[in-house]
């Protein structure tokens, strides 16, 4: 099993070089042979594990939390997260966008506060019209859960908690 540490930027450089493998599940059951470990069960890692089962490998994710489906989401950052359109890309090349924007409000604009007490409208992008979408980050979290648990050649050990790791050499 190969463990990687990564950051958002190697996590998408080493998805791209990926090839992505067109088999069914059932089918990636048979073929698939190198083991993966993503370590941290919150937003990235699920995702990524997604990539990576879709590209034919078998991934695990290991997750320290007791899974917040069973128990609720606890602790950590509680604010919702806006969800750009480049999030929604890769949602929606993970088959998930249309659940995120059903749990999520959309957001066109901010307003300005000034010092005359008044204040001014102004939106994310008038030239496209594109918006931002609010969705409680626990909602987020369940619905990328959801996904892994319906996944074949992903598991989820939750409560396991990465203590060391070892660099290998090349």
């Amino acid at each position: 099993m190969y463990v990687y540490t990564m950051t958002p930027q190697s996590t998408v450089n080493l998805l791209l070089k990926l090839p992505l493998h067109s088999a069914s599940n059932s089918q990636m059951k048979k073929t698939v042979k190198l083991k993966i470990a993503i370590i941290g069960g919150g937003l990235v890692g699920p995702i990524c594990a997604l990539y990576m089962a879709r590209r034919g490998f078998h991934v695990t994710v290991f997750e320290h939390r007791r899974d917040p489906r069973d128990w609720g989401f606890v602790g950590g950052r509680s604010y919702n997260l806006a969800v750009s359109h480049r999030a929604l890309r890769a949602l929606r090349e993970l088959g998930l966008e249309k659940d995120v924007l059903s749990a999520s409000v959309a957001m066109n604009g901010r307003y300005l506060h000034q010092l005359n007490r008044k204040y001014k409208a102004l939106l994310y992008d008038p030239k496209d019209g594109q918006c931002l979408y609010s969705i409680p980050r626990g909602v987020l979290n369940r619905i990328l859960l959801d996904v892994l648990t319906k996944t074949n050649n992903i598991e989820i050990v939750f409560e396991h908690k990465l203590l060391a790791a070892k660099r290998l050499a090349n």
